[in-house]
């Protein structure tokens, strides 16, 4: 197998693999942080990345397979509330926690069906399932054919997924996707960073971001007995009683300026 570029010429995509898995810290993380750039292994990203003149546009998505092929692994694992947390965030890892759309799997089969894209996923010598060395080779190939009929079918309305969406953890997944998709971030930009020459070491994130004990925030009462501050209040306090009676986070569809993000904040401290 060919080396596979990740970020120019002399890039490798299998060390930014490597040096993006540094982030995870449980093996659902571990396999999503190895599975994200599948999408790269493809023959026109590569081509891509050879000849990049850096205004061209790459030939097709790939963030949404990487979420959508650890997802296929973890539920050959037995593990569907991980593999959906796979899928948000490995999926979302250049589009914030942005959902699965239409859009995000545009020429998804182009990855699923690129015979360099398998083989760099199966290599055990230098392909992603060199880093997997836990999860056995059988799991990785029907977590693959399963990869290959995601484009068959709308697999966001699937019921196991409607089950686990619709299921009492969803704020805990939803908590849990954010932090893990801030971390892979992190190590996706530094990584990217240090494969194209631009900085020598990786930074890591306790160093970057060190971590502090929780902290409640002082309830802010909008001041004041103007109709806005009224509004803002109101609906600030009629949210926290509707997430305290029903124990389920909700998220507020309002005007920019009523305090939505605030009221959002309190009922997440609430429910913590």
């Amino acid at each position: 197998m060919s080396d596979f570029l990740s970020h120019g010429k002399g890039s490798s995509l299998l060390e930014h693999t490597r040096e993006v898995m540094l982030c995870a810290r449980t093996i659902p993380e571990k396999i999503t942080a190895a599975c994200h750039d599948i999408g790269k292994a493809t023959e026109e990203w590569q081509a891509y990345i050879r000849n990049s003149d850096g205004k061209t546009s790459s030939p097709h998505p790939h963030a949404a397979a990487g979420g959508i092929l650890a997802c296929c692994i973890l539920f050959r694992m037995g593990m569907p509330e991980d593999g959906l947390a796979a899928l948000h965030s490995a999926a979302a890892h250049h589009a914030y926690l942005a959902p699965v759309d239409v859009d995000d799997r545009r020429g998804l089969e182009k990855i699923t069906g690129s015979p360099d894209a398998a083989d760099f996923f199966l290599d055990r010598q230098s392909g992603i399932a060199s880093l997997l060395p836990e999860i056995p080779d059988a799991v990785l190939k029907e977590a693959w054919k399963d990869f290959r009929n995601f484009t068959a079918y709308d697999f966001i309305d699937r019921p196991e997924w409607a089950q686990l969406k619709n299921s009492g953890s969803r704020f805990d997944q939803y908590l849990q996707v954010r932090f893990f998709l801030a971390r892979l971030c992190f190590a996706d930009q530094m990584s990217a960073k240090k494969q194209s020459g631009k900085i020598e070491g990786l930074p890591s994130w306790e160093e970057e971001f060190s971590s502090e004990p929780f902290r409640p925030r002082h309830e802010r009462i909008y001041s004041g007995k103007s109709p806005l501050s009224e509004l803002r209040n109101g609906l600030r306090n009629a949210f926290l009683e509707t997430v305290r009676k029903e124990a389920v986070f909700h998220f507020i569809d309002a005007p920019t300026g009523l305090g939505k993000t605030e009221a959002m904040l309190q009922a997440a401290e609430s429910l913590r």
